[in-house]
């Protein structure tokens, strides 16, 4: 097992990690599918499982007691690497700030619809199946400015040796949403994007 820290987020990389898509490894881990909705416990956050032109993806959110929480931040990580960035509206719709791609690629703002929602607390594993998308649900108590304590979802496409080089990942928590790259060497790198919730 290996350990990357980036947004105040650390990545631990399985070694075991199938590289097949869809097959799950033991142990604290959760397969989900489009449709699904992940509800962090203990926490105000939720992540979804979407497909939007033709592409599956996984988008994580700060919620309310209503839903979507008005003037907060989301991001996502679709399967093909493209990353995106929400700003949730007065009417509780999320609305595109950022869209990052690895390729060519166009689509409409995301439609979240929930087929079945998982209930996950920190310390568990979840992957998109069919995907190579990898969300962690961790909580960080030291070692990094406060901003980034507390408990967050970050999603990464993965292989199944760790993080995909020159690859995107996203995180979010009740203090801030981010996305970030990998490195060629599958180290984080720079963020390009984060925002503090309200």
């Amino acid at each position: 097992m290996r350990q990357l820290t980036l947004l105040g987020i650390t990545v631990i990389v399985l070694a075991a990690w199938p590289a097949a898509a869809g097959a799950m490894p033991l142990g604290g881990n959760v397969g989900i599918k489009v449709g699904d909705a992940v509800d962090v416990v203990a926490t105000k956050l939720a992540c979804y499982a979407v497909k939007a032109s033709g592409k599956s993806g996984v988008v994580c959110f700060k919620l309310d007691a209503k839903g979507l929480d008005p003037g907060t931040f989301g991001v996502g990580i679709a399967q093909d690497g493209t990353v995106t960035a929400y700003k949730i509206n007065a009417k509780r719709e999320p609305k595109r700030i950022l869209k990052r791609e690895p390729q060519s690629a166009t689509g409409p703002d995301l439609a979240l619809t929930t087929a079945k929602t998982i209930r996950l607390r920190s310390g568990t594993t979840f992957q998109l199946k069919g995907t190579s998308i990898l969300c962690q649900i961790l909580t960080v108590t030291s070692g990094v400015a406060p901003l980034y304590r507390g408990t967050k979802v970050g999603c990464f496409r993965a292989d199944g040796v760790g993080p995909l080089p020159r690859s995107n990942g996203v995180a979010v928590s009740g203090k801030f949403a981010g996305a970030f790259a990998f490195k060629a060497n599958r180290k984080p790198g720079p963020s390009f994007f984060e925002r503090k919730q309200p």
